[in-house]
């Protein structure tokens, strides 16, 4: 079973599960684009979230994603009416936007894509970046990648509004490693190795566990890391959006690959894998009882690894 593996063992099922699913996806999904009528148009369907990054837990539900050219009509409402139906075995998966529908990206319209759902005080450029592709046209797909690195990377005003975003979402997730608290709730007590977990529909008392200290301050780091060695001329902003990977570990690689981050990085990997199979724990646990949770971790280890995300979340290049 799943919960008997190490860390890294944990990883790599993690990731194989994820990539067995949304394989799985391709079939369904490409017809549902067919009977809209839009099979060999510029559109591509992305999972978003822990998804794109094949990080998932059963927990988490699925958000799919439509990319298409400005050219091409909207298809959202045709689309979610497809997904929700009987026919669709995946129906009971998936989740939407706030409308109910699947949300629609132009990836060659006026509004930026680093803004999810559009939405200006809500610049996360890695929402769409760290996407998986599962069906349409893989062109759109690198066409959104390409764009959000310019986005990211640009001298102008979107893009300096964007960096200062990504900074100030990784300082408030660096300091809840040593306060557990973040945006007032208590999501964790580090001294005494506690995840405190709860899926509030209205946001009021959610709590993630180790998502938001943990795990959001590495993947935020590596979004800015990368922005950063674009901007210095240190890799292509091509090369980034063709052949980076989504998930965590892999990217840490990839820029080691490319020496932009050293190989003693890997224990970055290391803390990341560890505290991911304790955040998956915390879901299943979750998931099991359906009420608010409190699951242990030992905490010598957690401030070790504190140690050193602490570190890197400080690197400039």
């Amino acid at each position: 079973m799943i919960e008997l593996l190490n860390d890294a063992d944990h990883y790599t099922s993690v990731i194989e599960q994820n990539e067995r699913r949304l394989s799985a996806y391709y079939g369904p999904i490409s017809d549902i684009l067919d009977n809209v009528g839009v099979g060999q148009s510029p559109v591509a369907v992305v999972a978003v979230g822990s998804d794109g990054k094949l990080e998932r837990h059963p927990q988490s539900q699925t958000e799919l994603i439509l990319l298409k050219q400005a050219t091409v009509p909207s298809i959202k409402a045709q689309f979610t009416s497809l997904a929700q139906s009987p026919s669709n075995i995946f129906r009971n998966e998936l989740m939407y936007a706030r409308d109910g529908q699947t949300f629609e990206y132009d990836v060659d319209g006026p509004t930026p894509l680093c803004r999810v759902y559009g939405n200006p005080n809500a610049q996360y450029p890695d929402n769409l970046l760290n996407s998986s592709f599962v069906a349409g046209s893989p062109d759109v797909y690198y066409q959104m990648r390409r764009r959000l690195l310019i986005e990211m990377t640009t001298q102008d005003s979107l893009g300096k509004s964007i960096r200062d975003d990504m900074k100030e979402q990784l300082s408030a997730y660096r300091r809840c490693l040593r306060s557990g608290v973040y945006r007032q709730a208590q999501v964790i007590d580090p001294y005494k190795g506690i995840q405190y977990y709860h899926e509030d529909p209205n946001h009021k008392t959610t709590a993630l566990g180790l998502k938001m200290p943990f795990l959001r301050t590495i993947q935020r780091k590596l979004d800015l890391i990368t922005t950063q060695a674009i901007q210095k001329g240190l890799i292509d902003l091509n090369d980034v959006a063709v052949n980076c990977p989504t998930n965590t570990a892999d990217r840490i690689r990839y820029l080691q690959d490319r020496r932009i981050l050293s190989p003693d990085t890997d224990s970055i990997i290391e803390a990341y894998q560890w505290a991911l199979r304790h955040y998956h724990n915390a879901q299943e646990t979750y998931r099991t009882q359906q009420k608010p949770i409190e699951v242990y971790f030992d905490p010598t280890v957690y401030f070790n690894f504190v140690d050193q995300v602490e570190a890197f979340s400080l690197i400039q290049l």
